[in-house]
């Protein structure tokens, strides 16, 4: 893709990606030196048409995982307005994962684990990913939960989550 010079700050942000737009990704593994690269977003997939439940009733972590795989890399997965169950860890492997709802904190993740875990787990080394817009809850106090783990990420972007 040919853009003009433009600084990353100046960029429009992307709150609501469809399949085909462009994204800007930085690649810092040269070592000090950072390309900017772009990535077309491959696909939208939207958790409900995988299962997910936005009434909070039942468990949603296996449609997430479902949503998640077939975003694939570079793919954004989208949690319409509602509250989502998850009750054990989704592992993210794919790189570049968007995770989002559009409105400010309207899509909720109740976390409810039964041991300590974490609720999104970005593990893919050097990748970039991103969630945006998720509010995450629990009322549970039994156990350590962490709502967003990422081994060995990088460039990684949280934006308009409450926890």
């Amino acid at each position: 893709m040919v853009m003009a010079d433009t600084k990353i700050s100046a960029l429009t942000e992307l709150t609501a990606p469809v399949s085909g737009d462009w994204v800007p990704i930085v690649d810092t593994s040269a070592g000090a030196t950072k390309k900017i690269d772009w990535v077309a977003i491959k696909t939208v997939v939207d958790v409900v048409d995988y299962g997910a439940d936005p009434n909070g009733v039942a468990d949603s972590k296996a449609a997430i995982d479902l949503a998640v795989n077939a975003a694939g890399n570079y793919g954004a997965v989208y949690f319409p307005d509602g509250t989502y169950l998850v009750n054990s860890t989704v592992t993210i492997t794919n790189a570049g994962v968007k995770l989002y709802c559009n409105t400010l904190r309207s899509a909720i993740i109740n976390f409810s684990p039964s041991s300590s875990s974490s609720c999104f787990k970005f593990d893919l080394p050097q990748s970039p990913g991103a969630v945006s817009n998720l509010w995450f809850l629990s009322s549970d106090t039994t156990y350590v939960k962490k709502a967003i783990e990422m081994i060995d990420g990088s460039d990684f972007h949280i934006e308009g989550v409450r926890i």
